[in-house]
């Protein structure tokens, strides 16, 4: 079965990923190809996408904004698979190297499809060790996988959270509540997802689980904070209502006198540093916006 490796992501970080173009020679001029070629560190050849609706039709999802894709072209998925396969070694397998190479710091998508499939398994990975298990799970002869594999370096920040520490209005942080409630790790994962869909359905949980009916603060408010004020200034407008209705929540439930030295304390000398943002979402078209954040700002004032 043939199988086709392609990467997304900001333009603007190819040297961060170890990208450099690849140009060629003519008539004494340094010429781009046609599709621009690129060479990766380990001297793998890759070549721009130029179709942006190829990310959509293979995911079912937009293509986050300003990312742009290469496409693996060295034939060298087979012998990756064959050596899988027969449980080698595969540390040094030019595919796994630049898997390995990979700046973890950098955003970036991975598809690993067979041809004229469309990626039906969707993990966020954090490092080369869960990469490279990801794709020897993929091309598994037996049991094949069409996979897209993320990695985003806010989503790396919330998988190292300890979230057995913390607890939310259902329970344990760490753990499923209910039978159907997610943890707290995977509410925030969505609320980050390319996915508008699943982005509103990660928001839709937050209220509920860190400041329930603005009556209780959940302890998992306070390592959620930084991460709900940080999708203040990096997410569309309109995946913001639930976002500023739960940080309304906190400051409703945290008294204006909480010292600072207290993890609540903490919580609203974070909010209070970001008090320009929400005076910028007040003039907000999307839904409840301007008003939660016109009520944050009272609630903000000494």
């Amino acid at each position: 079965m043939e199988f086709w490796f392609e990467i997304y992501f900001d333009f603007g970080n190819l040297g961060e990923l170890g990208f450099r173009e690849e140009k060629v020679y003519w008539g004494g001029e340094e010429l781009s190809q046609d599709p621009v070629a690129y060479l990766s560190d380990n001297g793998l050849r890759f070549e721009e996408i130029n179709d942006s609706r190829h990310f959509e039709l293979t995911t079912k999802e937009k293509m986050p904004q300003r990312y742009g894709g290469l496409v693996l072209k060295d034939q060298i998925i087979s012998d990756l698979s064959l050596q899988i396969n027969l449980d080698n070694d595969i540390s040094s397998d030019p595919l796994i190297q630049f898997i390995s190479g990979l700046n973890s710091d950098v955003d970036y998508v991975i598809l690993l499809c067979r041809v004229d499939e469309c990626a039906t398994r969707k993990l966020y990975v954090n490092g080369k060790n869960e990469i490279i298990n990801a794709v020897s799970e993929a091309l598994n002869w037996e049991r094949p996988q069409d996979i897209m594999l993320i990695n985003r370096k806010i989503i790396n920040q919330i998988k190292a959270v300890d979230w057995s520490l913390y607890e939310t209005a259902y329970g344990n942080a760490a753990y499923v509540q209910r039978g159907s409630i997610p943890n707290m790790e995977t509410i925030l994962a969505m609320l980050f997802s390319s996915d508008r869909a699943e982005a509103l359905e990660g928001a839709g949980w937050l209220e509920a689980c860190l400041c329930h009916q603005h009556v209780y603060l959940s302890s998992a408010a306070y390592p959620s904070c930084s991460f709900l004020l940080y999708a203040l200034k990096t997410l569309d407008e309109d995946r913001l209502e639930e976002v500023l209705f739960t940080i309304l929540g906190f400051l409703i439930l945290i008294p204006k006198d909480q010292p600072e030295q207290t993890w609540q304390g903490e919580m609203r000398k974070m909010i209070k540093a970001e008090e320009k943002r929400f005076v910028e979402l007040t003039k907000s078209k999307a839904g409840c916006n301007s008003e939660y954040a016109e009520d944050i700002l009272r609630e903000l004032c000494d």
